[in-house]
């Protein structure tokens, strides 16, 4: 498998591991993409750029349309999937209750 390359144009918060959900609105390209959640394999050292667990050899190319989009293309995350510790509130409560 070949992982899929994002790039994002803002600063956040995203680690190895999380989950994350693709929105990706027609006219974007990709559209295979849109709707599918995956987990971050890889980012690169300034934070923008992602390898996630998509194999996208046979997708569309990702251009960005010339008219105006009501909806850009979104990366967000799906969960609350803490791996470094899933014992840190509040991903995980201390007595188990409703988990």
């Amino acid at each position: 498998m070949s992982p899929m390359t994002i790039t994002v144009a803002t600063p956040n918060n995203y680690i190895v591991g999380q989950l994350v959900t693709l929105t990706v609105p027609f006219d974007y390209g990709v559209y295979q993409a849109n709707g599918l959640t995956a987990s971050i394999i890889a980012i690169d050292s300034t934070g923008l750029i992602f390898s996630v667990a998509i194999d996208a050899t046979q997708f569309d190319p990702f251009v960005i349309p010339t008219m105006y989009q009501p909806m850009p293309a979104q990366l967000t995350s799906a969960g609350a999937r803490n791996v470094w510790n899933y014992t840190t509130l509040p991903f995980h409560s201390l007595t188990n209750v409703g988990n």
